[in-house]
């Protein structure tokens, strides 16, 4: 059996996405193999693909992240610019068989599942902040901008699609979706998660698992509920496994006070092993 790759592309020609590119390019949450590849914005798409099946050579993909300026059904990357715009070369990839099972594309894009713009009149797509976007919309409307531009990125990518209804923001350490994601099958079925369900998105889950602690140690340990609070982290390590803070929670459940490292060491405070 093939190892896994994960491939990431960013669109260098933003200074922002530019310096994710140099500091978060090789991070990789499912700890395999990544190929990291600079698009420019009038790169030809067969290029693009062609950089990524010479990455691909003796691997399988497990994940594809695109990411890119964007906004309701739009992207900027070439190739991929909106519903009618997505290039036949992508399909290469599919025909190619370099997907592993379960493969899945991450667009790593503002709003581009939201049914309606995002963006507060006079924002430019590369401008996009908390301050001047708004929530997205999603409803499940077949005519909604994301939901189309999605199904037809599913279908010629042959593979799950993920995009988010909300703002993004570019982290440097972290491959999280912030928000509400809708993930779209070649067989144009879809599904809408949080960070608390998308169960594939490691960091989020680390997120969700990480809100969970606080409150099991602000509500129970400080209040000296232990046997209770016994309880409720072995169900955090149960049901967040993979997470580096199900690892902080057994660090307190192999403590008879249900202390952490930084309590052992003095801090009354204590810590949860996580900053987000």
């Amino acid at each position: 059996m093939a190892s896994h790759l994960a491939i990431h592309l960013f669109m260098v020609d933003d200074p922002v996405i530019l310096a994710t590119f140099h500091n978060c390019g090789k991070i990789c949450p499912e700890k395999i193999a990544v190929g990291k590849i600079p698009v420019r914005r009038w790169d030809n798409p067969k290029k693009t693909v062609d950089m990524i099946l010479q990455f691909a050579k003796g691997y399988e993909i497990k994940v594809l992240r695109f990411v890119a300026h964007g906004n309701s059904g739009v992207v900027e990357f070439p190739g991929l610019e909106n519903e009618n715009l997505i290039a036949d070369a992508w399909s290469t990839l599919f025909r190619n068989r370099v997907f592993a099972a379960n493969a899945r594309i991450e667009f790593h894009v503002c709003g581009l599942a939201s049914e309606t713009s995002i963006l507060r009149h006079g924002t430019a797509m590369n401008n996009a902040q908390n301050h001047n976007t708004i929530p997205g919309e999603f409803t499940g409307k077949s005519t909604g901008a994301g939901l189309r531009y999605l199904r037809k990125a599913a279908r010629i990518f042959g593979v799950m699609v993920c995009a988010a209804k909300d703002f993004q923001g570019v982290g440097y350490n972290s491959w999280k979706f912030e928000g509400s994601t809708i993930s779209v099958f070649p067989n144009g079925k879809f599904i809408m998660d949080s960070e608390e369900t998308r169960e594939w998105d490691i960091d989020a889950q680390d997120g969700a698992a990480n809100k969970r602690l606080q409150f099991i140690r602000d509500t129970y340990i400080k209040r000296n509920r232990l046997a209770e609070a016994r309880v409720l982290l072995r169900e955090l390590v149960k049901n967040y496994p993979s997470t580096r803070t199900a690892k902080f929670a057994l660090e307190r459940l192999s403590d008879p006070q249900l202390r952490d490292a930084n309590e052992l060491r003095g801090d009354p405070n204590g810590g949860l092993g996580l900053t987000l």
